[in-house]
């Protein structure tokens, strides 16, 4: 988009390393400048692995994946997990490009995940896509019937099922504790899903923990009084990240502001997690009942 020479390497980099980062903005892919499948498809400019003989320092040298499949990551104390309904925001696809329906009629194998490298309109390709239309809408006719379905597969092929599956691989090599969460607390400090006019949808949606955590001055927040639910989830999100940033373990003790409740580690063989809602839920393997199709079909 810039114009500048492709078949001179160190040319192309000169120019880029000068170009204003003002410039890669104004240039940068707007929504509907993304075909459809979008949110499917992978993003063009990502970490990549460097090569090994680089003759500048290196970073990674390795896809993350390998990385953690080998457990040659930093064994320190780990937290991950992801928000209930992160891709609610696809709704919005449908309010600008009335052809999404459509074209996923027509095109199957866009329900096929990218990044399992499964040849197009073969017999794999096909009995994924029939399963994943079959577990999530019954295989029911594309339309805004199956809207909250929608955002549901969306949610676990964007981030659900990539954030278990890391969980999964970090637990089974790291010897520090790995603690996995699920958000889905739906209340007044959720502010993206506010912002992005999705207010009427349930659940939490992708990034809308974070004002749980932050205080977040670019939204316009109404005050909220003590009593409001939102406070209360607050105070447990901070004691649990403050704890967890200096004792490697987000319930180190009975505390009454967390319900006294235990925060156990994940393992491969218990699948403990921690629901935060407007209680602190602990359980065992989220949302099994999608993600056992997802390793099923791997």
């Amino acid at each position: 988009r810039f114009g500048y020479p492709v078949n001179d390497n160190a040319e192309l980099v000169r120019r880029l390393r000068n170009t204003p980062k003002s410039e890669f903005v104004n240039l940068q892919q707007g929504w509907t400048d993304i075909a459809i499948p979008r949110g499917f498809r992978p993003f063009d400019f990502v970490p990549t692995a460097e090569p090994v003989n680089s003759p500048e320092p290196t970073f990674l040298t390795e896809r993350p994946i390998d990385i953690l499949k080998a457990g040659t990551f930093n064994h320190v104390p780990f937290i991950i997990g992801y928000n209930d309904a992160e891709s609610l925001f696809m709704i919005h696809e449908h309010r600008i490009d009335s052809t999404v329906w459509n074209e996923f009629s027509r095109n199957p194998q866009f329900f096929v995940p990218h990044y399992w490298n499964i040849p197009q309109n073969t017999p794999a390709a096909t009995a994924v896509s029939q399963a994943f239309r079959n577990l999530y809408w019954q295989d029911r006719p594309l339309g805004p019937d199956i809207m909250l379905e929608w955002t549901k597969f969306h949610t676990d092929q964007q981030f659900t099922y990539a954030c278990d599956k890391s969980a999964r691989l970090t637990a089974q090599h790291n010897t520090a504790p790995t603690y996995y969460y699920k958000f889905s607390f739906d209340g007044a400090l959720n502010l993206v899903k506010r912002v992005t006019l999705l207010s009427d949808w349930p659940g939490a949606m992708h990034a809308d923990e974070l004002p749980y955590l932050w205080s977040m001055t670019n939204f316009a927040v109404s005050p909220i009084l003590p009593s409001n639910p939102a406070v209360t989830v607050r105070n447990r999100m901070v004691r649990m990240w403050t704890n967890f940033a200096i004792t490697g373990n987000p319930t180190p003790n009975s505390d009454n502001v967390l319900q006294n409740v235990s925060w156990a580690p994940f393992t491969t063989q218990n699948m403990a997690f921690m629901e935060i809602n407007e209680s602190l839920l602990p359980g065992t393997n989220p949302n099994s009942e999608r993600l056992d199709t997802w390793y099923r079909l791997e």
